[in-house]
């Protein structure tokens, strides 16, 4: 994993996307790439050792790999969709669980909230969350 960074930082140079819009995920594919194909020439480097994938099933790993890429942009645009739904105290609510530096404990002092009712909120906002993201994927899957 070391390696492939520091081949990515080596070739930066050699990134170029299409536009502002799509440089994250062109970013990720270009680095996909270069992670496939410093994981073949190590791959080719351990040959000899009888517990290394063959080629051909390195090459399935990185092809599903690809594949799964794209429903995970897809799911990535979809959540930060839906929290940009939010009013910013809520997003900052369900975000806090994930941030570190942040917690409930945190926004219920603040506040002046129960934690316990805090936790409840996340939960429903979970929810809420889910239902939306799975509209915006199942719309996203309808319409092209």
């Amino acid at each position: 994993m070391q390696e492939m960074a520091l081949e990515c930082w080596k070739k930066f140079d050699e990134f170029s996307p299409a536009g502002p819009d799509t440089s994250s995920e062109e970013f990720v594919r270009w680095a996909c790439v270069i992670a496939r194909y410093k994981t073949l020439s190590w791959q080719r480097d351990k040959a000899r050792d009888r517990l290394v994938f063959r080629e051909s099933v390195v090459e399935q790993l990185a092809q599903a790999a690809m594949v799964n890429l794209d429903q995970q942009e897809r799911e990535r645009r979809a959540i930060e969709m839906c929290l940009n739904k939010l009013p910013a105290d809520q997003r900052r609510l369900v975000l806090s669980v994930y941030s570190p530096g942040e917690s409930i404990a945190m926004i219920a002092t603040e506040t002046g909230e129960k934690a316990r009712r805090l936790y409840s909120k996340v939960n429903s906002l979970r929810k809420l969350l889910l239902e939306c993201v799975t509209g915006q994927i199942m719309g996203d899957v309808e319409h092209g």
